[in-house]
Formats: C-alpha cells, sequence, structure tokens
C-alpha cells in the first residue's frame, strides 16, 4: 500500500490509506480536546507519498550530508473588524494585521531507515494601531523518523509561538506558547490488521498584553499540561473501508492555583474511512468520561464527520459536523461542550484556482465543572468565502472573508464581528501548524 505524504514530501505513517492518515493527524496534532476551529475548516488532506529516503533531497541548498531548504510565510495579512471581542457594536476596535517570518528546514538522511527533520521560524507580528499586540514569535521543532519494515515510527519535539484564537467564546487573538514532545507509530500485521499508537504531552500558556481590554479575564487560568495516549487497532477490506478500535486517555492539569478544571478522562475510540470516486467518509468519535477534581463524573461524546460529495469534477460539496469540550476563558470554574455543523462548497475553476464558501453553524452550552448542569447556552453562525490561488508550484495565496455572528441567552454576551485575512505561502511544512 502506498504510504501518505504532506506537500512537501514528509511521508506519514506508511501502511496507513488517506483517509486514515487525515484522522489520525488530527489526533496526532491535537489529541487533546480541540480549543478553537476555524470557520469553515475542514480536515486536512494528503497526498501520495515518496520513499522516505527522497525526502528533502529538493530542497534549495545542500551543506554535506545537510540539505537545506527557505521557510517564508506572510499570513494573517488583514482586518479585524472586533480586535477585543466586545459585545457593543459601537465600542468596538478595529485594526490591521499582519505576521511575517522567515526561517529555514533542514533534512539529515541517519542510514537508509531514518530521517533527522529541523526547523527554525522566527516570527513578527504587527498591528496597525493595538502597539501593545506586536512581538516576536519563535518556532522551532525536531522530528526523529524511522521506517523499519513493518513499523515505523516518528518522535516529535515543538515549541510554537503564535497569536491565535482563544476559543469560539472568546474569539479574541492572544499569544500562545505551546511546547509539546510526541511519539507515534504505526505497526503493520500480515493480513489487514495495524496497530496505532500515539502518546503525547504538551504544556500551553496564554496571554494578551492589554488588560484594559479584557475588563477582568484571566486568561493566565487556561494554561494548562495535557497528557495523551491512544492506541486503535484498524482493519481495511478490500473495497475502501476501514475501521478503526481503540481507546484514549487525557489527564489536563491547569496551573491556576484553584485548578477545579483538572481532570482525567478515558474512553473507546472508533474511527471510520470510506473513500470512493464519487464521494468519502471520514469518521472519529471518542465517548470520554471525564473526572474532575471538583465536580462529578460525566460522559461527553466528542469527535468530528466529515463527508467529500465531488458532483462533478470542479465542485465539490461537504457536509461536516465537530463536538469537543472547550475550556471557558471567562469563568475558571467553566467549561463547554462546542457542538458545531456546517457546509463547504468548493469550485476549481482553474487548475491554479479554487474558490470556497460555507456556511458555519451550531451552539456552546455552557457548564459549570462543580455541577453537571447547565448554565448558559450561546447559539452562533458564521459564513464566509475566500479562494486559494497556486502562483507557483510551491508559492499559494490565499484570501478568505467571513461574517461572525453570536446570540446568548445572557444579553450583554451577544456579539459580531467581521474579519479579512490574507496569506502567503511558501510551500507547506507539516511541523508548523496551520
Amino acid at each position: 500500500m502506498p504510504a501518505a505524504q504532506s506537500r512537501n514530501g514528509a511521508r506519514v505513517y506508511p501502511y496507513l490509506t488517506a483517509g486514515f492518515v487525515v484522522l489520525l493527524w488530527a489526533a496526532t496534532a491535537g489529541a487533546q480536546f480541540a480549543q478553537y476551529r476555524a470557520p469553515g475548516a475542514l480536515d486536512r488532506q494528503t497526498e501520495p507519498a515518496s520513499d522516505l529516503q527522497e525526502v528533502g533531497r529538493d530542497s534549495r541548498w545542500r551543506l554535506g550530508p545537510l540539505f537545506v531548504d527557505p521557510l517564508l510565510t506572510l499570513r494573517n495579512v488583514g482586518w479585524e473588524g472586533n480586535v477585543y471581542a466586545t459585545p457593543d457594536s459601537r465600542e468596538a476596535v478595529s485594526d490591521l494585521r499582519a505576521t511575517i517570518g522567515a526561517g529555514v528546514a533542514s533534512y539529515l538522511h541517519l542510514g537508509r531507515r531514518m530521517l533527522l527533520t529541523g526547523f527554525v521560524l522566527p516570527e513578527y507580528v504587527w498591528w496597525n494601531e493595538q502597539a501593545s499586540l506586536r512581538e516576536f514569535n519563535w518556532n522551532s521543532g525536531l522530528r526523529l523518523q524511522g521506517d523499519f519494515n513493518r513499523l515505523s515510527a516518528e518522535l516529535v519535539a515543538r515549541q510554537i509561538q503564535r497569536e491565535q484564537y482563544v476559543n469560539s467564546e472568546f474569539e479574541v487573538l492572544a499569544f500562545t506558547d505551546t511546547e509539546s514532545a510526541t511519539l507515534t507509530f504505526d505497526l503493520d500485521f500480515r493480513g489487514p490488521f495495524a496497530l496505532y499508537g500515539t502518546f503525547g504531552i504538551t504544556n500551553t500558556a496564554v496571554r494578551l498584553d492589554n488588560p484594559a481590554a479584557l475588563a477582568g479575564v484571566r486568561l493566565e487560568d487556561l494554561d494548562r499540561e495535557e497528557r495523551v495516549a491512544r492506541l486503535a487497532l484498524y482493519y481495511r477490506l478490500e473495497n475502501g473501508l476501514e475501521i478503526g478500535l481503540g481507546a484514549e486517555s487525557l489527564e489536563t492539569d491547569f496551573l491556576e492555583p484553584r485548578a477545579t478544571r483538572s481532570n482525567r478522562s478515558t474512553g473507546p475510540l472508533f474511527l471510520l474511512s470510506l473513500q470512493g470516486n464519487r464521494a468519502g467518509l471520514l469518521l472519529s468519535m471518542v465517548d470520554h468520561r471525564l473526572d474532575f477534581v471538583d465536580g462529578p463524573e460525566r460522559h461527553r461524546l466528542i469527535g468530528d464527520a466529515q463527508v467529500d460529495l465531488r458532483p462533478s469534477p470542479r465542485i465539490t460539496l461537504t457536509p461536516h459536523t465537530h463536538r469537543s469540550v472547550v475550556y471557558s476563558a471567562l469563568d475558571n470554574r467553566s467549561l463547554f461542550l462546542e457542538r458545531r455543523s456546517g457546509l463547504v462548497v468548493g469550485h476549481r475553476t482553474t487548475d491554479r484556482l479554487r474558490l470556497k464558501l460555507f456556511y458555519d453553524w451550531g451552539q456552546n452550552e455552557f457548564e459549570n465543572v462543580a455541577r453537571d448542569q447547565t448554565t448558559r447556552v450561546d447559539d452562533f453562525s458564521f459564513y464566509g468565502a475566500g479562494f486559494e490561488l497556486e502562483l507557483t508550484r510551491r508559492l499559494k495565496l490565499h484570501l478568505q472573508a467571513m461574517h461572525l455572528e453570536y446570540e446568548s441567552v445572557v444579553p450583554e454576551l451577544d456579539r459580531s464581528s467581521n474579519r479579512i485575512s490574507t496569506e502567503l505561502k511558501l510551500a507547506a511544512f507539516e511541523l508548523l501548524p496551520d
């Protein structure tokens, strides 16, 4: 079976088909509860892979055994209509912003079966008027990959500093410093069975250097350490159907003094992938049993489902749904269950130009961890449009505009925002988050 691979040639889990790579990439990159999902976002797709020994050999520079490629980013260039998620639109602050970065990625082949990849990428975040939000960020990481016949494994360590949205309750761009280490493996048994596993630890720190704009919100209460373990046995049928069964364990320790939201959770895992010529299905579900330090035990079903419909060679229709447990930014004793559904319509206008329309809707149901009961409900809807233009084989331009609307049972928390963003990418580099 061919391996799966990202755009720049890095090899991913050689014995899985593309559908399962999408599901397991989501598990590996964010096996913790997803805290923010961008409007109109879909699970990442993959492309056929080449041999591990070929990765990086087409880099721009070569220094002895080391292959080196430039990394250039120009993203989040645009306009933010409500920088601090102010409920009263008359008091909302708008501003222009951009993030620019330049660094390098390197590839070192260690014999025929191992590859060491590293990168460094400093970035500068610029705001036109919000001077307190300007900052330098540092991104770096290492990955060691090995392919040993039927066993493949990789060890990844990263530090990612980014300005990103806190969550769908608090659509504010804040500084997030994430340090993580993850070990994954894929063991192919003889026949249709294979075993996948991931083990990881992530430390997250959140802040915003403009306390006057937050009206008492303490983003540092979201600082936490998360440890995850996931094992899945999957089975491949000849008709393209793949089924995975396993278990997931997650431990979350908050660093704020009371740490009432610290919890342990375990649950059964179910994965399903079906890929055809005109349609495809991806499904990932975990029934988590959450045990909080201060609060009753409760069950929450989380996961993602995505159907890809291709009525014509140029048109795609993708209905999707998403459920996740999210920690509140406004109350350090609360969390909410985010339920989101949506539809993305794509059109390949030319070989280089792709258009996209999307509409998302859903509900955030809040609860205090000390009591298993609903304390607040927010309804939301997002819609927007964008395009992706392939300027060269390695350079792509993205532009997207959207409108966000929230209606809460607490009238003071009703809010809306408009957003325009542009991104210029020099190739894709899978060790960097989107």
